[in-house]
């Protein structure tokens, strides 16, 4: 019997981190959890190689070192540590370093009365990747990314898998004194841990440094499909781009995502903080520290 309610504790907690749009590479991270969990066009720093890598071009610094823990329920936490190195304009690279724990759990028996027996559901994962500027013109900007990822499952066994992450995205230049862009992305990733692929498409208007956007996502071989809407409001931006200040908005359908947050930075220092209620893992407080170097 106390193997039957271990068994079933462990498929459950995998069925909860492996629901339907729910992967380990699909949580959401960074500046992307206030913002719906968008994947194709936000600007999501170093943890781009988990949304969309075609981003990491977009990074205004030469390097960067990134810090992001997530907290949701119990002792569940997820820390991922993001560097990216940026020498030429049209080419960024990045690494990035993640690990999913749920915590010592304590094993009860099927009528509650604890077992003496412990065990801890992690991940460990690593990601390497690139974003590169195709093409540029008085008009247009097209950028291509591409990262790998690997994952290694601990439990009452290890277990390898491995994913990757590829998008576009274009930028259509608009020289007007309120529309500044057009922005058109979009994303595939998944992970060998699910045969459904994962894909994203957004549109967004760009006026001075505001967002508006609206996204689609979606998985191969499923019906399960979400809308995204937000705006990344700009309430100051300094000449040089070394200060700014966001406010962050985002809803999600299907797993009903509703989040907020923001985004700023003062010269070399920049925090996210993103607060969201998530279908599946419920409340959700995402903390981001960067470093631009």
């Amino acid at each position: 019997m106390e193997k039957l309610v271990l068994i079933s504790l462990i498929l459950l907690t995998k069925n909860l981190l492996f629901s339907t749009g729910v992967e380990i590479i699909n949580i959401p991270v960074g500046n992307s959890s206030s913002l719906a969990n968008e994947k194709a066009i936000i600007n999501n720093y170093g943890f781009s190689l988990f949304t969309n890598p075609a981003v990491l071009i977009n990074i205004n610094s030469n390097y960067t070192i990134e810090y992001n823990r997530l907290f949701y329920y119990n002792k569940t936490t997820y820390d991922i540590l993001s560097l990216t190195s940026k020498s030429f304009d049209k080419f960024c690279a990045g690494l990035s370093f993640g690990r999913f724990t749920s915590g010592e759990i304590n094993l009860r028996n099927i009528d509650g009365i604890p077992t003496g027996e412990n065990f801890e559901y992690s991940m460990i994962l690593s990601s390497l990747g690139m974003g590169v500027k195709l093409s540029e013109d008085d008009y247009n900007v097209l950028n291509f990314g591409f990262s790998g990822v690997i994952i290694l499952e601990k439990i009452d066994t290890e277990n390898i898998f491995f994913g990757y992450n590829t998008g576009l995205l274009h930028k259509l230049k608009i020289k007007t004194k309120f529309l500044k862009g057009i922005l058109l992305g979009g994303s595939i990733n998944g992970v060998s841990t699910d045969k459904k692929l994962n894909y994203n498409a957004s549109f967004g208007l760009q006026t001075g440094n505001s967002i508006v956007f609206i996204g689609y996502e979606g998985f191969i071989l499923s019906n399960n499909e979400k809308i995204k809407i937000g705006t990344m409001l700009n309430l100051y931006t300094s000449k040089d781009l070394k200060k700014y200040f966001n406010l962050n908005i985002g809803y999600q359908t299907n797993t009903n995502y509703l989040s907020s947050g923001i985004d700023f930075r003062i010269y070399n220092f920049g925090l996210c903080y993103s607060f969201g209620n998530h279908k599946y893992l419920g409340a959700l407080h995402s903390l981001q520290i960067i470093l631009f170097i």
